[in-house]
């Protein structure tokens, strides 16, 4: 009776089909973003495409994609001052305790300090380059411990980085004043962050003190669990890469940047 109730409403009808075409032409949108690395659709009238996987989504590939998508991408070594990349060799699992014992003394080395001056440094790089429009703003983007680094960046130059986006995040909750999530106030940006199904079982309370934060700084947001996805799917050399939910959080993404970077 309510699916018919539904049906006889013209307005709602109309509504859902003018929401169902849009969202079908953003899904379309991002899903050509990553068409030379292996994804394609099959174009559709109702409220879903088929997406063909003919490949994988790469780290490497995201930052193609980002790329043709206009975007000046700036990889960077956090750890430069202690070793040249590659840190670890691709295939590594943080798992393995030889990789522990390699990677963790190298993210204890850094700071909430160290972060925000290398982030100043690297936007002036990238303001710097004839390739990059200044008059544009910056998003940036974090991974597993990367994600502290997102809102300390964000916060070091709310000026010119206005997007944020983390993915399967770790500590950005913490405990006392020094917690990342207090940087969210400083910032001025838009943030996406994406959160392991896994992670938020481990710390539900972090979500919420995530989502308070971005709505007290009045910053626009999108917090999400990736239900069925573990620590680290994003990554494609993971024991848990989840390709189907890493791309989507790849389409979210491209969603933030085409909003905040306009």
């Amino acid at each position: 009776k309510a699916a018919l109730a539904a049906l006889g409403d013209q307005a709602f009808v109309a509504a859902a089909r003018e929401h169902n075409a849009a969202e079908r032409a953003r899904l379309a949108e991002a899903v050509a973003a990553l068409g030379n690395h292996g994804l394609s659709f099959t174009p559709s009238e109702a409220n879903f495409l088929l997406v063909h996987f003919a490949g994988e989504v790469t780290a490497s590939a995201a930052l193609e994609a980002l790329a043709e998508a206009g975007y000046a991408v700036l990889t960077v070594n956090p750890y430069y001052r202690k070793t040249p990349a590659p840190v670890v060799q691709a295939g590594a699992q943080f798992g393995q305790e030889a990789v522990r014992a390699r990677v963790l003394p190298l993210f204890r080395s850094l700071s909430a300090e160290t972060t925000m001056a290398d982030a100043k440094a690297f936007v002036d790089f990238l303001d710097a380059q004839p390739e990059v429009d200044s008059a544009k703003p910056m998003g940036t983007t974090g991974y597993c411990m990367g994600g502290p680094m997102v809102l300390q960046s964000a916060a070091a130059r709310p000026d010119r980085i206005k997007a944020g986006a983390t993915f399967h995040g770790s500590r950005m909750v913490a405990e006392g004043d020094g917690s990342p999530h207090h940087l969210i106030a400083q910032s001025d940006a838009r943030f996406l962050m994406a959160i392991a199904e896994n992670d938020d079982a481990r710390a539900p309370e972090d979500k919420t003190v995530l989502r308070t934060a971005l709505e007290a700084a009045g910053r626009p947001h999108e917090v999400e669990i990736y239900a069925g996805a573990s620590h680290g799917w994003c990554a494609i050399d993971s024991a848990v890469y989840h390709p189907e939910l890493a791309a989507r959080a790849f389409w979210r993404l491209l969603d933030t940047f085409k909003i905040a970077l306009a």
